[in-house]
């Protein structure tokens, strides 16, 4: 792996694998100044954020304190969003979209954080634990496909992400307490 950062905070350690966040806003700003039309949560209050994600204010707050990706509202043409992933690329970011947001990072990803966490436990306790990954929306696609069981919840627009893996299960209805339910149920199936 290759690691964009390793530190300290608040008494945990921090690996990240993307660029760090100032430095990706001043990239995305270069791209709204070169006519893009987009809103990002570096561009939002903490109540925008909130009515755009349905998040309480302290939540949405939190959510506005980013490390390596930002969040944002494409407002542009379908045609103008073709140019805009190749300007991105061309500056070494890439756009993944989630189930409100298009997310701006360097390469890091979920699925990459998961890998790196089993290497750590296969290093420090000689063993793999067992992986239940939950998703909603087409950036969890990758970490889904490297657990061993998948939960995945509807998407926005309807339907389900179809991961590639023989044990998925699906729930009926998006939701924080559904995520909850759908977990304990799980792990009461393989306990």
């Amino acid at each position: 792996f290759v690691r964009s950062g390793k530190y300290t905070s608040h008494g945990y350690e921090v690996v990240t694998f993307n660029r760090e966040h100032a430095d990706i806003c001043r990239q995305l700003h270069t791209l709204r100044k070169a006519g893009f039309r987009f809103s990002g949560f570096t561009d939002m209050s903490d109540a925008e954020v909130s009515r755009a994600t349905g998040l309480d204010l302290p939540s949405a707050a939190l959510a506005r304190q980013r490390l390596t990706s930002e969040p944002v509202i494409w407002q542009d043409s379908e045609q103008a969003l073709s140019l805009f992933h190749s300007k991105l690329a061309s500056l070494g970011l890439h756009a993944v979209n989630g189930g409100r947001f298009m997310h701006i990072s360097s390469g890091g990803s979920k699925a990459l954080a998961l890998s790196y966490i089993l290497g750590q436990f296969r290093y420090e306790r000689g063993c793999r634990p067992k992986v239940l990954a939950c998703g909603d929306a087409p950036n969890d696609l990758d970490l889904l496909n490297r657990a061993d069981h998948a939960l995945v919840f509807p998407l926005r627009g309807g339907g389900y992400l179809q991961p590639r893996l023989q044990t998925v299960s699906y729930a009926d209805e998006p939701g924080p307490e559904r995520w909850l339910a759908g977990v304990q149920r799980i792990l009461e199936q393989v306990a």
